[in-house]
């Protein structure tokens, strides 16, 4: 049985666990200098930081069944193939002079709903979704979707995608 684990957005991850981290180590300096705005200031960052982190640190765990969504232990959502109307490609710079070249990040997105253009382009402004699955794009991750989902994939301001 085919199935594939990705993490949603790797470097974003990476990025925003850093900085979650530093600031905490921050706080408790802060802390131990008395400086309770700066502890505050830092812990409140932290906090944030740590929020982006869970948002892009989860696991997408594509197989025969559908796709479903993770942080650890913890499982968070699943979509069944037959549930899903829609998968398509985003690149989230929609402001670009149709460049092709310069569409942002691209995030793959699995959708219970079917979306027409002006529905792609809010979601390109209003990214992340609150309730789609989404991955960031690669073509590793394309070949695991297009091996796995076998009607098309939509597309908006995302260039170049299929091979």
């Amino acid at each position: 049985m085919e199935k594939y684990s990705f993490c949603a957005h790797t470097s974003k991850f990476i990025i925003a666990l850093t900085t979650a981290v530093a600031s905490a180590f921050f706080a408790v300096l802060m802390l131990t200098l008395r400086e309770y705005v700066g502890t505050l200031l830092f812990l409140l960052i932290a906090v944030l930081f740590a929020a982006v982190s869970v948002l892009y640190g989860t696991t997408v765990t594509l197989d025969k069944a559908g796709v479903s969504r993770s942080f650890g232990p913890f499982h968070k959502k699943e979509l069944f193939w037959n549930d899903i109307v829609e998968v398509g490609v985003v690149g989230v710079k929609i402001f670009n002079n149709n460049d092709p070249k310069h569409t942002g990040s691209r995030y793959i997105y699995f959708s219970l709903h079917p979306l027409d253009e002006a529905a792609r382009f809010k979601l390109a402004m209003e990214w992340p979704p609150r309730k789609m699955l989404y991955m960031a794009y690669s073509k590793k991750r394309m070949q695991a979707v297009q091996f796995l989902w076998n009607r098309p994939i939509e597309s908006y301001n995302a260039g170049d995608i299929f091979f």
